[in-house]
Parts: structure tokens; C-alpha cells; sequence
């Protein structure tokens, strides 16, 4: 059953891109119909979130969670579980990823003491505790880069 919304899926997840103003996978869904009603797809799906269950330290507690910081700076955390933000990547992260993750746990209105990268298509999943002090560290990474834009 959960196969017949996946066009719409689609079309949901296209609207971060549509509002960058880049408009292509909104236009493609029809398209991708076909593919997105595969079986391979179908029961890759099936393993991938029976597979989250098991790979996550804990229960998830937020999806696609929006998090802004003095109106200016907005991210997406793809999942929350109580203690940490995840990133969902599709085959690497950099370390500009892994900043900017620890950055929009810092702006947050809760308790994060840790960051992760999921991998599904690797079946990896990556965790990194936060340091001591990464709020007052945050603030200074975050001073110097205004520093540097101004």
C-alpha cells in the first residue's frame, strides 16, 4: 500500500528544490511513475526502513525537522532521535557537511550532544559526540565566518 504515494513522496520531497527555484524534479515525478512503482524499489524501501529501526542508537523523535537560527540561517535535519541530529547522504559527506550539521544542532532549542551521517546505500551510519563547550565554540566559528562575509 505504501507504494501507492510514492509519486506523491516525490512530489513532497521536490519542494525544498522548488523553493530554491529549481523546478526539474517537480516536473519529473510524472515521469519517474513508472520506477517509483518498480518491486526493486518497492523492497529496497521495505529494507531501508526496517534497517533505520535497527541502525539508530534510538528512537527517532523529529523528521525533516526546519531549523532556524535569528532569521537568517535555515536547515533541515532529515531525523531527530533524542539526542542527535541526522543528515540522510546518498554516497559521502564532507567535513563542511559534518560542520554544518553541528552548527544547526548549536542553533536548536534542544539538548543535541551529537551529530550523524546515514548512509543507506553504503549501510553505514556515522556518529560524532559533540565537544565540550561546542556552544561557545559554535559562537566563535560562527563571529569569525560573519567576519569574513562582511
Amino acid at each position: 500500500p505504501s507504494e501507492e504515494c510514492l509519486v506523491d513522496l516525490w512530489r513532497l520531497g521536490a519542494l525544498s528544490l522548488v523553493a530554491e527555484g529549481r523546478n526539474a524534479a517537480l516536473y519529473r515525478a510524472s515521469s519517474m511513475a513508472d520506477r517509483l512503482q518498480e518491486e526493486e524499489l518497492g523492497e529496497f524501501l521495505t529494507s531501508a526502513s526496517q534497517s533505520l529501526v535497527k541502525w539508530l542508537p534510538a528512537p527517532i523523535v523529529g523528521m525533516s525537522r526546519q531549523i532556524t537560527y535569528e532569521d537568517q540561517f535555515q536547515e533541515v535535519v532529515d531525523l531527530q532521535t533524542d539526542t542527535t541530529f541526522w543528515k540522510i547522504s546518498s554516497t559521502a559527506f564532507t567535513a563542511q557537511d559534518v560542520l554544518e550539521l553541528a552548527m544547526v544542532a548549536w542553533f536548536a532549542d534542544v539538548e543535541c550532544t551529537s551529530i550523524g551521517i546515514l548512509l543507506p546505500l553504503e549501510g553505514r551510519i556515522y556518529t560524532l559526540a559533540l565537544p565540550q563547550g561546542w556552544a561557545q565554540k559554535a559562537a566563535i566559528i560562527l563571529a569569525r565566518a560573519r567576519a569574513k562575509t562582511t
